[in-house]
């Protein structure tokens, strides 16, 4: 397996975030950064350690792949190969030969986070404000000309919404008694028309931009505890990546263990299958397993152990769940002590 660098790239950019954040301290000591603008910095540093983590994790995928499909190549050709071929021939000499029943299906999968997590993009909320506000400048001036209407008994009908009456209002006689309340009539004077007017549009306009401002300042509230949401979020999905890449490297080491392991039993095996070639063609295909020579049984007995200790590592789950199956290793320890304890009988 390739070395990883000891330094994890998510503290890279943690560290980097950090320093440039203090070189902008000590270089724009006098700058203030708006509620949008923090917002949008703090979802940059979301977006960076998401991308770092999700790049550590993907890198390490692509290196396992390699190793999982190196293991599942071994595992079919000793599946469909010598362990078939011992199979049958222990078949034909009678010998009973016991496959270990494993009673979990067959897993091997590499856990990560199922749900990807993202940095939403930060809007300002301004045009959203700016539709608010034309309604909130029409809705004032409305209300204006509603209640002046009710005061001064106007009657107003759908012909004065024609351009023309319109473009008329400043000397129209039909509004003039509206803008004379407006412009002072309404508190007890004389009241002037064109003190109503500008009254009224001054108010509606105002109306307008305070509902443009209360909308920005709403938004911009409310990108800052996204933001700083979204940083809490992402926090807990680098820890989960961490921990998922560290269980990943723990089943690329596991199966790193096992395919020499397969490649071994491939070799002791092969010796094992033409000892039986030699037996059947010595002795025959006999009736009874007991009737053949004790060497011969020997090798037999010897054959099966060895057949049990790698079918059961070949069928245990390497994982579950995501996560390292301890059976799997439990049958990778019992399939080396098999291993070793064969080729010491040889060499002793």
């Amino acid at each position: 397996m390739e070395k990883k660098t000891e330094i994890n790239e998510v503290e890279i950019i943690e560290t980097e975030t950090a320093i440039e954040i203090e070189e902008s301290i000590e270089t724009e000591p006098t700058k203030v950064l708006t509620k949008t603008e923090q917002a949008r910095a703090v979802m940059k540093k979301a977006e960076d350690l998401i991308y770092a983590a999700d790049n550590e994790v993907e890198e390490v995928h692509t290196v396992v792949a390699q190793h999982v499909n190196d293991f599942e190549t071994q595992k079919v050709t000793l599946a469909n190969g010598v362990l078939s071929s011992l199979s049958d021939k222990l078949e034909l000499m009678n010998y009973t030969h016991v496959k270990e029943d494993v009673s979990d299906t067959f897993e091997l999968s590499l856990g990560t986070n199922k749900e990807k997590l993202s940095a939403k993009n930060i809007t300002t909320g301004r045009f959203t404000a700016l539709l608010l506000s034309v309604v909130g400048t029409v809705s004032a001036a409305s209300a204006w000309v509603y209640f002046a209407s009710q005061k001064t008994s106007t009657v107003l009908d759908k012909n004065m919404l024609d351009i023309e009456v319109m473009k008329s209002i400043p000397t129209n006689e039909t509004f003039k008694p509206m803008f004379e309340w407006i412009g002072g009539g309404m508190t007890g004077g004389s009241g002037d028309a064109t003190f109503g007017m500008a009254t009224l549009g001054v108010t509606s306009l105002f109306a307008g931009f305070f509902l443009y401002k209360l909308r920005v300042a709403m938004k911009e509230n409310k990108n800052v505890k996204v933001a700083n949401k979204t940083l809490d979020n992402t926090e807990n999905y680098v820890a989960n990546q961490k921990e998922s890449k560290n269980e990943i490297e723990r089943v690329d080491a596991h199966i790193e263990s096992i395919t020499p392991l397969l490649v071994n039993y491939q070799f002791i095996l092969n010796e094992q299958n033409a000892k039986l070639d030699r037996v059947i063609h010595l002795e025959g295909e006999l009736d009874e397993n007991s009737a053949y020579h004790a060497s011969s049984q020997k090798v037999m007995n010897e054959s099966s152990k060895l057949m049990q200790s790698v079918e059961k590592l070949l069928t245990t789950p390497v994982t579950n769940d995501g996560l390292l199956n301890e059976n799997s290793i439990s049958a990778l320890n019992e399939a080396k002590t098999s291993y070793e304890e064969f080729i010491a009988k040889i060499y002793n």
